[in-house]
Order: C-alpha cells, then structure tokens, then sequence
C-alpha cells in the first residue's frame, strides 16, 4: 500500500498565492459572464415585457419560437452569411497579415495604416475623457 505523501509548505504558499491571483479573474467571469447567462435563462422562460414582475411560463416561449416559420428562414439568412462572409473576413485578414510581414518597400506604410486606428482610438478617448 502506498503511503500518503505529505504537501510542503512551500507547495502550500504557491498554491495559495496562484488561487490569490486568479481569484479576482474567476470572480470577474462568474459576475459578467455566467451572471447573465443564468439571467437570459431565466427570462426566457418567463413572460416579461420589461415594466410588470416577470411570469413564469417554462417552455412556452421555445415552443412559440419552433413554430414560428420566420425562424426557419432568419437560419438560413444566417448560414449563407456565415458560409459567403467568414471565409472572405479570414482569407482577407490572412492576406494583411502576409503583407504586414513580408519585405516590401510600401511594409511600414501599411503597418502605420493597419495599427493607427488601434493607437490613436484609445488616445482619443482619454483625451476627451481627461478635457471633461
């Protein structure tokens, strides 16, 4: 039989202080994440307009929806955007991201195209948020 082995302190305080640090995270995504997905869950089976205290109905608004022909059709509407745009979004992405690493004469150009929105947004937004 084996014989229990004993956890160091060392192990301990690692293991307490890796919990200490991921705990903010973990409380982060239960509160915005998991918070209101259990929350839509609930108001999908209640009748609420957003005004009077919500009524419990269970299934009756997964049923309503089933039946509802234009779902059928807003799936569709979504399968073939799913199946023309994706593709085209990944394969152009993939292309800017070639051209962003290859040698060419125009390559900080198009590295100063491509990044500038994403520094000066951020810029201009604390600026207006320091002038107010």
């Amino acid at each position: 039989m084996k014989s229990k082995r004993r956890i160091g302190r060392n192990t301990l305080n690692t293991w307490f202080w890796g919990y200490f640090f991921v705990a903010p995270v973990m409380l982060g995504v239960t509160v915005f994440l998991l918070g209101p997905v259990f929350y839509a869950l609930y108001l999908s089976l209640t009748d609420w307009d957003g005004f009077v205290t919500p009524q419990f109905i269970g299934l009756r608004n997964f049923i309503n929806l089933f039946q509802d022909q234009e779902l059928y059709i807003e799936f569709f509407n979504t399968l073939k955007y799913m199946i023309g745009v994706v593709p085209c979004t990944i394969i152009l992405a993939l292309c800017v991201a070639n051209l962003l690493n290859t040698k060419i004469k125009v390559r900080a150009f198009f590295r100063t195209a491509f990044f500038l929105p994403m520094v000066t947004m951020p810029a201009a937004i604390a600026t207006l948020a320091l002038a107010v």
